[in-house]
């Protein structure tokens, strides 16, 4: 009976969206700005945090990065090393 009740559920997809937000010539700055459930809905986020730096004369390189909840994993957001 307990092997029944510990069949394993369907990993979880998650969307986490940000941006190297960095506006000068050496350096890195990554911000996460949300993790969400739906890829539509992070991609609408994602669209509208473009157009808020765009808006502010700062040109970002934004990501999406597709995870599975519950499970290990090792994503490189980016970074700046010398």
């Amino acid at each position: 009976m307990k092997k029944e009740m510990q069949k394993k559920q369907p990993l979880q997809t998650l969307y986490l969206i940000g941006a190297d937000t960095y506006n000068s010539s050496y350096g890195a700055d990554i911000n996460v700005f949300g993790i969400f459930d739906t890829e539509e809905q992070a991609n609408k986020v994602l669209e509208k945090k473009y157009k808020e730096y765009k808006k502010e004369g700062i040109e970002i390189s934004p990501f999406v990065k597709q995870l599975s909840l519950n499970k290990a994993t090792e994503e490189y957001l980016g970074g700046y090393i010398e």
